[in-house]
């Protein structure tokens, strides 16, 4: 929850002077934050009024997270009003910590000069989301076979929302853009493109780090099958621990962790050749595994 002060009120001298005769001090009054759609100034401005007059604005940055959460939608809250002299204020508490950023990003092969465009929601600073790789198939298969060393991801727009961060990707992304034979991407940039038919897992659980199970997996490669055993033994025993020691009450965390385990003993077991892809993506359909199945077995894109 974060306390905001409105700004432009030294613009709205009329509209105070009409509500306020002498200086006045309101504690936990109404007031409402209500989108401006014509506002040829500010795509995202949020007006802050009371009493059905107009007191001032929400600053930029604030305006594009509340639009960014709320869309076009008003919202009523308490705030304080306060009038001294000359001076205007108008404060009030909202949450917008849960807010995600969005971005368009491009990973860059190092080795070949291939690259992948693709737009990324994530709720940490967008310079701390370092590892995200992508999720395209032809990029995880590339990312398999040289290494994750050898790519670099680069941040191209920071945008206000996500359906301004489709837009960029889609305007980035065209199907003349996919021909190049170095471009990764397989379809046309956009909303349009990305189609969802698998549950994500829990909102915890959006940022699985893709990268690292496919390092797994490559890791067992050149494991001898009594190590492989010993391995899925392991993560057995373990996994078996977390669930009877938390058997009542579980955490996300924890549930996490029992996923993680779960899922590299069907790793070691696709390994092993005793399950399939396609029993796997039956298996874990609270999750879209299948770019990562992919990218395991798929010819990598020179």
């Amino acid at each position: 929850m974060r306390t905001l002060k409105a700004v432009g009120t030294s613009f709205q001298k009329d509209n105070w002077k009409n509500l306020f005769k002498e200086d006045t001090n309101l504690i936990n009054c109404n007031i409402k934050l209500a989108p401006e759609y014509d506002n040829q100034f500010d795509k995202n401005a949020v007006r802050v009024t009371y009493e059905n007059t107009h007191l001032g604005y929400m600053s930029k940055p604030d305006a594009a997270l509340y639009k960014s959460r709320f869309g076009e939608r008003s919202t009523e809250l308490k705030g304080q009003i306060e009038v001294k002299g000359e001076t205007n204020t108008v404060t009030f508490n909202i949450d917008l910590c849960d807010i995600k950023n969005h971005y368009v990003y491009k990973i860059i092969n190092n080795v070949n000069g291939c690259y992948y465009i693709g737009k990324r929601s994530c709720s940490c600073d967008i310079e701390k989301d370092t590892k995200y790789m992508g999720s395209g198939r032809r990029l995880l298969a590339a990312i398999y076979e040289y290494g994750i060393e050898n790519f670099t991801k680069e941040i191209l727009y920071s945008c206000e929302s996500e359906r301004e961060a489709y837009e960029k990707e889609a305007e980035l992304v065209t199907f003349k853009g996919i021909q190049d034979p170095l471009c990764y991407n397989l379809v046309e940039g956009g909303s349009d493109g990305h189609q969802r038919t698998l549950k994500s897992l829990n909102e915890l659980w959006e940022q699985i780090d893709i990268i690292s199970y496919l390092s797994f997996y490559r890791n067992l490669e050149d494991m001898p099958q009594n190590e492989l055993d010993t391995m899925e033994k392991s993560l057995r025993a373990e996994n078996l621990n977390l669930k009877s020691s938390n058997s009542k009450i579980r955490s996300d965390e924890d549930r996490m962790k029992i996923w993680d385990m779960n899922f590299k003993r069907e790793l070691i077991r696709l390994k092993k050749g005793q399950t399939t892809k396609e029993r796997m993506v039956n298996v874990f359909c609270t999750c879209d595994i299948t770019p990562l199945l992919d990218a395991i077995s798929a010819q990598p894109c020179h």
